[in-house]
């Protein structure tokens, strides 16, 4: 797996995983945050498609 620097208040990853198998099944990324106006971009990336 590859290195990735620590989370930053801009840029914050979230692992998402499937609760009965501890399977790790995607992510959900918080970028470009703007603290002053509470807006951050959303990205959500699932892999796995029997879930």
């Amino acid at each position: 797996m590859e290195e990735r620097p620590r989370n930053a208040y801009g840029d914050v990853l979230y692992g998402v995983e499937v609760l009965t198998h501890t399977k790790l099944i995607g992510l959900v990324r918080l970028r470009d945050a703007e603290p002053e106006t509470g807006c951050a971009a959303l990205d959500i990336y699932l892999g796995e498609k029997e879930y």
